[in-house]
């Protein structure tokens, strides 16, 4: 029965994945000329351990192909990639497979000089028997949260008293836009466990406005040690949600607000 009406919501509770988009078209020629093979990627968090990049690849070309291997252009959050010779192999001529890399945080691989932009991209190169190829990935900020090492409360407290109104932010998120994997007949446990493996931890769950509404509180870290931090307002009438969130530097507003846009309801 559909969450909605009070029964077990129909889709898992589980981590916000981005969905799988084209970053290579077949057409699309490599550094030698080369064209014929298509690529879909996205990132995520396996097992609130391992960033990892996903890739589909769409062999048009008449040939098997081999020698699949990636870098990762310096960038603001150090995102890296080691030991990646051979990981995936490419699919046979008129086929399609799907295989994943695991990524890594490397300070060498950071770009300290330009700040995050929205939305925030891994660029690619890719080297393969075909040719060289370049391709840009997505990559939401809550794949880039410190999951070993979670925020505490008097953390929480702290850096949310110390950011300015100047650095608070709101957005709102109506019912039906809901992810529905959330459990509507209890949505303030459902959004706990469901941000809670997107690395979100709750800090607490009280009443508010006057007694009309549930208010949960969450924060994490990035692993460049940035707070994110977020209030939801659950209505009792089931109206609208409303969030707060709180971000240390500018750079980080749009980011926050993608990956909050993207946990709650799973569109881009």
């Amino acid at each position: 029965m559909d969450s909605a009406f009070g029964g077990s919501p129909s889709l898992p509770n589980d981590f916000a994945k981005g969905p799988l988009v084209e970053v290579l078209s077949a057409a699309q020629k490599g550094k030698q000329g080369k064209s014929g093979l298509g690529i879909r990627g996205h990132v995520f968090v396996e097992d609130k351990q391992t960033l990892t990049l996903g890739l589909e690849f769409n062999n048009q070309t008449e040939q098997a192909l081999s020698g699949f291997d990636i870098m990762i252009n310096k960038n603001p959050f150090a995102v890296h990639v080691t030991g990646a010779s051979n990981k995936i192999e490419f699919p046979a001529p008129g086929s399609t497979a799907y295989g994943t890399v695991p990524l890594t945080i490397n300070k060498n691989n950071l770009d300290a000089k330009s700040p995050p932009k929205s939305p925030f991209i891994i660029q690619i190169a890719m080297k393969s028997s075909l040719d060289v190829f370049y391709f840009n990935v997505n990559c939401h900020v809550h794949n880039l949260i410190n999951f070993a090492q979670p925020i505490n409360k008097e953390e929480f407290k702290g850096f949310w008293e110390k950011i300015g109104k100047k650095n608070e932010f709101s957005l709102n998120v109506a019912p039906d836009q809901l992810y529905g994997g959330f459990n509507k007949a209890d949505l303030a446990t459902s959004l706990i466990e469901g941000l809670d493996v997107n690395g979100f931890v709750n800090m607490v769950r009280i009443r508010g406005k006057q007694d009309t509404a549930t208010m949960c509180y969450f924060g994490a870290k990035t692993i460049n040690n940035l707070p994110m931090l977020f209030e939801v307002a659950i209505p009792d009438d089931g109206s609208e949600l409303n969030v707060v969130y709180k971000v240390p530097v500018m750079p980080l507003k749009p980011l926050v607000e993608e990956a909050l846009k993207h946990i709650l309801t799973r569109q881009e």
